[in-house]
């Protein structure tokens, strides 16, 4: 970058007393390394400015030794004092803020590689203006956790664990890692630095935790984040830190409900941002493929303020996990992509779907759970967190009565549905249970008069029942239902989580075999009620016969064979009265006409019906 023949427009200069005013902006600047090493650097430092100007939307930066500016104007603080201290905070006009912040990678780089500094650029004014936190894409992992994506500020983020962009001496100078440290305070700085004196420095990819200070979390997951070499080994150490985070916070701190976790070594560390992004999402949908730990964990957040990373990582999302879920009521747990249907009669319905059970909008979800914590599985937590407290407290205090109820029923609280039935499980008799509970489920849905309910595949998780087992359990018991109470418009959905294919393929099998028996079931019925018809056909084709038989013994004349007349007239006055007295109350329909012209055939004449 040169700048040899251009006059700079902005100069970065002691700011004048009267600037410093509540919409001062601030450079702050921290020593990476120890302050003996710093300290050697103060002579080149003292001999040069810098200078930036703007142009083409980047920074240029040259040092002039002997300039206007030098190191004592620029701080006049002593040199005594830069020893004593690690952090500076340097005021700059606002003007200056916005064009150092338009370049703050360049900023950091020269400021890193020059003089061992790394800097952060703070403003009142952006502080204040920033926007609310905004959610861009949604998406169950598990039946209990949710990965999100937001557009926010990760120093002001609602959450109970950030994971900071650390590098291994945990010297938390600029970056988000020096925005933490500020927002949350030098507490934090202090935390690490007793951390590396106790367990020296931390390894790329792997993790150090300390307190969050005064930010809105309560635990710093600092993840050494790789360098960008261009191999593979850098996204083999970025996997790793990622994986390793999530081991913390699924397995060794079970008081973490959720997490968020930025586009870490995007930043300084120079990863390609899509392929750190794309990384980061592979690496969390395979931990949560495989063997899922038994964690408190509810929520993933990636979480940057930038716009660009924020796509790329909605864009990585959509890539890996598929498009986000919307809204409740606009959700595919709610109007499922995949749907098995069985139609009985007119207002009688069996669905299998896939789906999220706790965003169902029947009258009636169905939640599974132990006979004495009703709120434990995977299916009850997340109906109970979708629920909200109200419905926490109504299981307490089930929990502590004695009276065992093998289906509870409560409001639905903050879910799209009017009743939750609670089916309690026992270890003993696992698939009398199933069979009984589907069966008493249903039958509450009579006494309540609702006209939906929606099951999950009950006994599948914990219970331990075979998938197939408990798919031809449930099938059954609700068919059979149906069979009593044929009367009764009821609309049953199993609901089977997205992910869950062993599960659905078991269900959509045993649907398609009952459809199967119905299919031949309602065949022998239609057979039977063609023979039906043609036997009432018959029977009226029988009577026409008889009537034309009376009418010749009795004289009349009637068309010969073959349509041949005879040159006998009839009596076609008696025979009218004849037939008033012989007439058959059915109306003239298709059918009878093509009776009437197999009779003509036969030298018949059907003079009325």
């Amino acid at each position: 970058m040169n700048l040899h023949n251009q006059q700079p427009k902005h100069f970065l200069s002691k700011p004048q007393p009267e600037n410093l005013c509540s919409e001062q902006c601030f450079l702050f600047l921290d020593c990476v390394s120890c302050r003996s090493s710093l300290l050697l650097q103060l002579p080149s430092f003292k001999g040069a400015v810098f200078i930036f100007s703007q142009g083409s939307g980047t920074a240029a930066y040259t040092e002039r030794p002997g300039m206007i500016k030098g190191f004592d104007q620029l701080f006049p603080q002593s040199s005594s004092a830069f020893a004593e201290h690690n952090r500076w905070q340097i005021p700059i006009k606002h003007n200056v803020f916005e064009i150092l912040k338009s370049n703050e990678g360049q900023l950091c780089k020269v400021l890193q590689n020059k003089f061992g500094c790394v800097s952060t650029l703070s403003s009142p004014r952006v502080a204040r203006n920033s926007a609310p936190a905004q959610q861009v894409f949604r998406r169950m992992l598990t039946p209990w956790i949710e990965l999100s994506v937001w557009k926010d500020d990760l120093t002001r983020h609602v959450v109970d664990a950030v994971v900071n962009a650390a590098n291994e001496e945990l010297w938390h100078g600029g970056g988000l890692a020096g925005s933490l440290v500020k927002a949350g305070g030098f507490e934090i700085q202090e935390e690490s630095k007793r951390f590396i004196a106790t367990y020296g420095k931390v390894p790329t990819g792997q993790i150090a935790v300390t307190r969050a200070g005064r930010l809105p979390c309560n635990w710093i997951i600092h993840a050494v984040g790789p360098r960008w070499t261009g191999s593979q080994t850098s996204i083999d150490l970025l996997r790793a830190a990622i994986k390793n985070t999530l081991d913390y916070v699924c397995i060794r701190n079970t008081h973490i409900k959720t997490v968020a976790i930025p586009a870490l070594s995007s930043g300084i560390f120079q990863f390609p941002l899509d392929l750190c992004t794309h990384t980061i999402l592979e690496t969390i949908s395979l931990y949560f493929q495989g063997k899922q730990p038994i964690s408190y964990l509810k929520e993933i957040h990636l979480v940057s303020n930038e716009d660009r990373t924020v796509a790329s990582f909605k864009d990585a999302a959509e890539n890996i996990l598929g498009k986000m879920e919307l809204s409740p009521s606009e959700s595919p747990g709610t109007t499922p992509s995949s749907n098995v249907m069985l139609q009985i009669g007119q207002g009688q319905t069996l669905q299998i779907v896939q789906g999220c059970i706790e965003l169902q909008t029947t009258d009636v979800i169905v939640n599974s759970g132990f006979l004495h914590d009703l709120k434990s599985g995977s299916v009850s937590q997340s109906i109970v967190k979708q629920a909200g407290l109200e419905m926490e407290r109504e299981l307490d205090k089930v929990n502590l009565s004695s009276d065992y109820q093998m289906v509870l029923v409560t409001k639905g609280f903050k879910l799209s549905c009017q009743y939750v039935f609670h089916v309690a499980w026992k270890f003993e008799k696992k698939q009398q249970i199933l069979k009984d509970a589907v069966k008493t489920c249903l039958e509450k849905c009579l006494q309540l008069d609702v006209n939906s309910i929606s099951f999950p595949a009950l006994g599948t998780g914990l219970i331990e029942i075979e998938k197939s087992t408990a798919a031809m359990i449930m099938v059954d018991e609700i068919l059979a239902f149906f069979k009593m109470h044929m009367k009764k418009t009821l609309t049953v959905r199993i609901v089977i989580f997205p992910v869950d294919v062993e599960t659905y393929t078991a269900f959509c099998a045993e649907m398609m075999k009952r459809s199967n028996e119905l299919s031949l079931s309602s065949n022998s019925e239609t057979c039977a009620t063609t023979a039906q018809k043609e036997f009432a056909s018959l029977n009226l084709l029988l009577i026409l016969f008889l009537c034309v038989l009376r009418a010749l013994k009795q004289g009349f004349c009637l068309p010969p064979f073959l349509g041949q007349w005879t040159n006998k007239e009839g009596k076609l006055d008696e025979m009218e009265k004849f037939h008033t007295y012989l007439r058959y109350p059915v109306p003239l329909t298709q059918e009878l006409e093509d009776r009437k012209r197999q009779f003509e055939k036969c030298g018949l004449w059907v003079v009325k019906v």
